[in-house]
């Protein structure tokens, strides 16, 4: 689990992501947003040069973005303190189909990423897919928040 939860700029679905994502059902919605077990998870490093490497485990989607929209854990000209994000991007397109269930935004970013070769550039258009996608998720987010009691608001 993040440590820390930051306001993420998810905003309201744009056109662009309805034009790239069939919009999910709210069945469909609470299926990709779950939280996963141990072994369903997805590693990924960050790298940073003062304070070397850290592993993040991710339990659902919402870690995911909290962690590529981290100031701190942009590509290599992002982030503040010169932080890398490090993800095997063929095993994490693999884990949002086969795993989280999300084969909408699995297929996107396939068919995006082909046309890049850079690493760098690769999470630049991961950064953005995955904010329009959230963008679509994020209504459901909220719905399933507040449903259940104890759970913390995302971005409080």
């Amino acid at each position: 689990m993040m440590e820390e939860e930051e306001n993420i700029p998810f905003e309201t679905p744009t056109p662009e992501a309805d034009l790239l994502f069939m919009s999910p059902t709210p069945e469909e919605s609470a299926h990709i947003l779950r939280d996963l077990t141990w072994g369903d998870h997805m590693v990924a490093t960050r790298m940073a040069p003062s304070r070397g490497n850290t592993i993040s485990y991710f339990y659902n989607l919402k870690e995911a973005a909290l962690f590529f929209f981290d100031d701190n854990s942009g590509g290599v000209s992002l982030g503040s303190s010169g932080a890398f994000a490090w993800i095997d991007l063929d095993k994490f397109i693999a884990w949002l189909r086969d795993v989280i269930g999300d084969k909408e935004l699995a297929r996107v970013l396939e068919e995006h990423l082909v046309e890049k070769t850079v690493y760098n550039d690769k999470v630049e258009v991961l950064r953005h897919l995955l904010l329009l996608r959230m963008s679509q998720l994020e209504p459901h987010l909220f719905d399933e928040d507040e449903s259940d009691e104890g759970e913390e608001e995302f971005g409080n």
